[in-house]
């Protein structure tokens, strides 16, 4: 999150984040990676065994949403936290390629990842009743932060403040790593 970040969305929320500290009041800020549950969104296609996202053979360190509301319960009620911010992200940085890989296995069906170009990718998720300008926020954030290798970093946060290591996942396994 930055107000002078690549994608539109980390603008948002870096200006929030300066609204915030500005504001004077105690904040702790969450900073959550790309869900690993945002691949319920590709249902469908991923039914259809593809795996269609504009991102190459980019790396991105995929966070389930369990490890975030984790730690925001720990921030919630320990003290300790005021004025922290928290990158959260998933124990390995992952190509969806591998994600793919991992879901095939665990679905028992054929699943390919589709590097589709930036075009296909909105017009698919806008063709999925999605509004248009959810279309190109999504696009914008997976070609400006995703492709471009900006998801690929891992942190230690979800360890450090809720004692354990992030969860695994059904779509990072130590052979989904490639």
């Amino acid at each position: 999150a930055s107000p002078e970040g690549p994608a539109r969305i980390q603008r948002w929320h870096g200006e929030a984040e300066r609204y915030l500290e500005a504001s004077g009041l105690a904040f702790t800020v969450l900073r959550p990676n790309f869900f690993m549950q945002n691949f319920l969104g590709l249902a469908p296609a991923i039914a259809a065994g593809v795996l269609p996202l504009p991102t190459g053979d980019a790396r991105g360190a995929l966070i389930d949403a369990r490890d975030i509301a984790d730690v925001a319960a720990v921030v919630l009620t320990s003290p300790g936290h005021e004025g922290r911010r928290y990158t959260l992200t998933g124990p390995e940085a992952l190509t969806h390629g591998a994600a793919a890989a991992t879901l095939a296995r665990e679905l028992g069906a054929a699943v390919q990842f589709v590097d589709v170009s930036p075009e296909a990718f909105r017009d698919g998720v806008a063709q999925g009743g999605a509004p248009g300008w959810f279309a190109d926020l999504l696009t914008d954030v997976y070609v400006t932060v995703f492709a471009a290798g900006r998801a690929a970093r891992v942190t230690d946060d979800v360890a450090r403040v809720t004692g354990r290591a992030p969860r695994v996942g059904r779509c990072a396994s130590p052979s989904a790593s490639t």
